[in-house]
This record gives structure tokens, C-alpha cells and sequence, in this order.
């Protein structure tokens, strides 16, 4: 059994449960799942580096998860980011400090090093039940819970953070995202968050109605901003930069609730996606899919590959108004007719929603 030693604890390596409050500073190594109970409150003072250790046995990789019900307190600043990384990233605490908030010769576009931030609410899903085990964890644990009827659920709040070098594989040969809210509510405050090189999704809401505001997301492998089970909160202010390897801008599901008593709608707002030199992949700018709703405003797709085509977009939602899109802007050489080759819906969408400047 591995044994560390963890704020002068011993603790079983692969999963440390909080059950009361506990605040970290400086400098802090997890080693495995630091889980958050109920009612324990986890708070992450500004300037701290947190560092991750890397785990042989997926099952075992390393996660901060706040369950339902717990909370964490994680308010850096712009001066005093919070960083989440791996436990090979050389930067500390006291080059934050200093104002050094990479750390020199240590490659940032590495990822899989370790899993992410899970956040769990009780706020609305579209899952039928309403309750679900979040994805990027192994079920079998109460704490993998998610989703309630809690309108203004707060889970707590996050300001100023980066999530670095995440998305560790786990058993079942799924990753996980930098950052996962699940069932998270509105009573949330999340804002001015990075996530850099996740070998996964950078975010990915499972239901709640959590806001966002100030996103960036920098070299993901799989989706950008992957939203499913009818979230119905708002995304405001987003930077997207794909790496080389990186899938979709947006992949957007509707509810996964078959009785229809919970449909969703959610609002992305300013967004400027940039693609990637090199970059191979067409389906970049997003997928609307399985009864998506919401509202897509104010978006810029700049540098991607000539050829590269929105995927999706179902006539059914569409054509009610019920998935909309205002001020779609593609800087690209290809004519609309391209951008929209294979989306389903009716040939209104390329006249009336979106524009296409010539590169």
C-alpha cells in the first residue's frame, strides 16, 4: 500500500477524503483523489501551486474532486493565480510570487500527467432519474454523484486558477477533462480560468446552470467547451487555441432526459477560436447534436485549415429556434457553402446567420 504524507497526515495514496476543513498555501502535493465532503470546505489560498503526482495505474490517477455538497474556495487573483499542475512541472509557490508563472524549460504542451478538477452539484440535469455517476471516475463511490433540484446550488467559488498538463486516462479508458462540472448551480462564482493542455476536454458541463465568465482553453486534445444533459448557464468571454492534435471548437448535446421534463438551454457568448498550424482534422468549428438547444453569439473561427466545415446542426432545433446562432464570423478563404458542408439544417443558416470574412 502506498503511504504519503499529506499536511502532516497518512494518507492511502489513491484516494484522501476531506470530511472537514482544510486550506492549502504554498506549495501542496496530492498523490491520488483528494475528495471533498460534505459539509467540508476546501480552501486553496491565492499564489498556490498545487502539484500532482503522477499515477502508473490509471485507476489510481491523481483529481481534486468537490462532491455534492462539499465546497471549495479556490479565489486567486491576477497578481496570485492558484496552479494546478503535475508534480513534474518545476514552478512553485514563491515564483508566483515573483511574478514567473511558467516555469523556464518545462514543455507546456504535455498532457496526461495527472486528471483535473471535478466539481459535483445538485442543481438540474437532463438525465433520466437525475442523479448520475460523473465520467473520469470509476463508479462504485457515493461521492462520483451528481445533479439535484437545487436552483441556486453553490459548490463555492474559483477565480484566477490554471489547470495544467490533466486528462490522465482512467480504467475504463476514458480521460478526464480539465475542469468537469457536473450539476454544478448557479450560486457558483467561476471566473478568469485557465486550462492549458488537457489530454481530454478542457471544460465539459454535465447539466447545473453554472456561469462562466473569462474562459481560456489552450491546447486541449478533445473538445474546447463540450456541453451535455441540458446545462442551461452562460459562457461569456472565451479564448480558444488548438493544438495540432486538438478535436472541436464546441461539441454541444442536448438532454439525455427521455421524458422530456428537463430540455436545457444554454448561452455561449464572445468567443475567439484560433486553429492550429498543421492542423488536419475539417470538423473543427463545433457539432450541434441530439437535440442541442441554446444560443451560439458573437463567435470568431481564425487560422483554421482551408476546408474545415461545421459539423451537425439538426433542422429539427434549428428550424424551431430553439439552437440559434448571431454573428459567426469564419476569417477564412472558403465560401459558406464549404463552412456549412455538412450540417443538417436549412440553407437559411449560411445566408442569414453567419458571415464569412475573406482571408
Amino acid at each position: 500500500l502506498s503511504i504519503s504524507i499529506f499536511f502532516g497526515l497518512l494518507v492511502n495514496a489513491q484516494v484522501t477524503e476531506v470530511t472537514t476543513d482544510l486550506t492549502w498555501s504554498g506549495n501542496v502535493l496530492i498523490d491520488g483523489k483528494v475528495v471533498v465532503l460534505p459539509p467540508a470546505t476546501l480552501t486553496i489560498e491565492p499564489g498556490t501551486v498545487v502539484k500532482a503526482a503522477f499515477k502508473a495505474d490509471p485507476v489510481d490517477a491523481s483529481a481534486i474532486v468537490i462532491a455534492r455538497g462539499g465546497t471549495i474556495i479556490a479565489d486567486g487573483t491576477a497578481a496570485l493565480p492558484i496552479v494546478l499542475t503535475t508534480e513534474y512541472d518545476p514552478l512553485t509557490a514563491g515564483d508566483v510570487a515573483a511574478g514567473i508563472y511558467v516555469a523556464d524549460n518545462f514543455d507546456l504542451t504535455i498532457g496526461g500527467l495527472w486528471g483535473g478538477l471535478i466539481v459535483l452539484g445538485d442543481n438540474v440535469i437532463g438525465e433520466d432519474g437525475g442523479v448520475e455517476s460523473i465520467e473520469g471516475i470509476v463508479e462504485g463511490e457515493t461521492w462520483t454523484e451528481y445533479g439535484g433540484s437545487e436552483t441556486n446550488d453553490s459548490s463555492g467559488s474559483m477565480k484566477y486558477i490554471s489547470i495544467r498538463h490533466g486528462g490522465a486516462t482512467i480504467g475504463n479508458g476514458d480521460e478526464i477533462n480539465g475542469l468537469t462540472l457536473g450539476g454544478v448551480g448557479n450560486g457558483t462564482v467561476i471566473e478568469n480560468i485557465e486550462i492549458v493542455s488537457n489530454t481530454d476536454d478542457g471544460i465539459e458541463f454535465f447539466g447545473g446552470n453554472v456561469n462562466v465568465n473569462n474562459l481560456l482553453i489552450y491546447n486541449q486534445t478533445d473538445d474546447a467547451i463540450d456541453i451535455d444533459e441540458a446545462y442551461s448557464g452562460t459562457v461569456t468571454n472565451s479564448l480558444v487555441v488548438l493544438g495540432a492534435g486538438s478535436d472541436n471548437v464546441f461539441e454541444i448535446d442536448g438532454s439525455e432526459d427521455s421524458t422530456g421534463a428537463v430540455t436545457g438551454s444554454y448561452t455561449i457568448n464572445k468567443v475567439t477560436a484560433v486553429g492550429a498550424t498543421g492542423q488536419t482534422q475539417m470538423d473543427q468549428y463545433g457539432h450541434w447534436k441530439s437535440g442541442a438547444t441554446g444560443a451560439n453569439n458573437n463567435v470568431v473561427f481564425k487560422d483554421f485549415a482551408t476546408g474545415t466545415y461545421v459539423e451537425g446542426i439538426e433542422s429539427s432545433t434549428f428550424n424551431a429556434g430553439t439552437l440559434t446562432f448571431s454573428n459567426l464570423d469564419f476569417v477564412t478563404s472558403d465560401d459558406l457553402v464549404t463552412v456549412h458542408s455538412i450540417s443538417n439544417s436549412s440553407a437559411s443558416f449560411e445566408l442569414v446567420k453567419l458571415t464569412s470574412t475573406q482571408s
